[in-house]
């Protein structure tokens, strides 16, 4: 399980700031600079910022494997959906 949780935290570790960048670039060169893409926005700069806690947990309480994998898998889906 550890290395199960590991793995997953690893490869989406990247996601969260690359949706960031690519909604930013989506915005600004498709003109839509309003208040819903911006909110939109945070809400991705949100799902970012959990990811890093998620690393952060998984340092501060390495045996916690499946609580960190549900973390991971959780962030990811939230990503996925929105």
């Amino acid at each position: 399980m550890a290395q199960e949780s590991s793995d997953a935290y690893e490869r989406s570790r990247i996601g969260g700031p690359f949706i960031v960048a690519v909604w930013i670039l989506m915005c600004l060169t498709a003109g839509q600079h309003g208040v819903r893409e911006w909110a939109i926005g945070l809400g991705f700069v949100a799902l970012a910022g959990a990811r890093f806690v998620v690393g952060v947990q998984m340092r501060r309480r390495p045996d916690a494997h499946e609580a960190h994998l549900a973390a991971t898998l959780a962030v990811m889906i939230a990503s996925m959906a929105a």
